[in-house]
């Protein structure tokens, strides 16, 4: 049985294109396998349904590859610090992702994951790479504000109960039901015009697993400055950046 090419859009880019081919190609491949290498298949509807949902199958898992790859990437990076010896000189891992070209969600959680969870984990002796492989890397994401507080506490038996629940969990949206706390409100806020017609917003959220909430919903939309200092007089407060 041949592939139906028609699901290939070539204007789509030869880097799409080519994987398109070769996703079909392998999901036409073993859904003939599962029909007993009958190569003379039907090509109508319920074949094509067939292919094309193992085809969705296979990227969603070669996404999860990808996500577990680049979860143990920075686990090594943190271990041997390579961020400070690139040559380009980025001040943080939070950079250095970025520059990397990874997208916002993604920078947020491999940052926590580097800047906090590996590292607490490596010092307390507590397994962590086990927790990134492909099935678990899914369901440990849900439980990183959980990580962060029980770390932020210095809590390792509780960081260890959190990894545990991760390893027996079956779904990711177990452990999103357990340990994604829903908040009603994340601190406080308001704004003011300036005299040049721009706005500022000023925001006072209650902890950091707010404020990194907070700022992943807004970083796609925002440019955001370096902040050279800040100081509280008379129960105002008084900020610098770089602008």
């Amino acid at each position: 049985m041949q592939p139906n090419t028609s699901l290939v859009p070539l204007n789509a880019g030869t880097e799409v294109v080519d994987a398109l081919q070769d996703l079909l190609q392998r999901a036409t491949n073993t859904v003939v396998e599962e029909h007993g290498g009958q190569e003379s298949l039907d090509t109508g509807g319920p074949v094509q349904a067939e292919i094309t949902m193992r085809m969705l199958t296979m990227s969603e898992k070669a996404r999860h590859l990808q996500r577990s790859a680049q979860g143990y990437v920075v686990a090594y990076i943190t271990r041997e610090q390579l961020w400070r010896f690139h040559p380009d000189g980025y001040g943080n891992l939070r950079e250095f992702l970025r520059a990397a070209g990874l997208g916002s969600s993604v920078v947020s959680e491999l940052t926590a994951l580097g800047d906090v969870i590996v590292p607490y984990c490596d010092h307390q002796d507590i397994g962590i790479n086990d927790a990134l492989t492909p099935d678990r890397w899914p369901k440990l994401r849900e439980a990183i504000p959980a990580l962060r507080a029980a770390i932020r506490d210095n809590e390792p038996d509780q960081v260890c109960d959190i990894l545990d629940d991760v390893r027996k969990a079956v779904s990711r949206t177990s452990v999103r039901e357990k340990y994604r706390v829903k908040r009603a409100k994340y601190g406080h806020g308001t704004t003011m015009n300036m005299a040049d017609g721009r706005v500022l917003l000023v925001a006072v959220l209650d902890d950091n697993d707010a404020a990194g909430l907070v700022v992943r919903r807004l970083c796609g939309s925002l440019e955001w400055d370096l902040v050279l200092g800040s100081q509280v007089v008379n129960n105002t407060l008084r900020v610098v950046i770089d602008d």
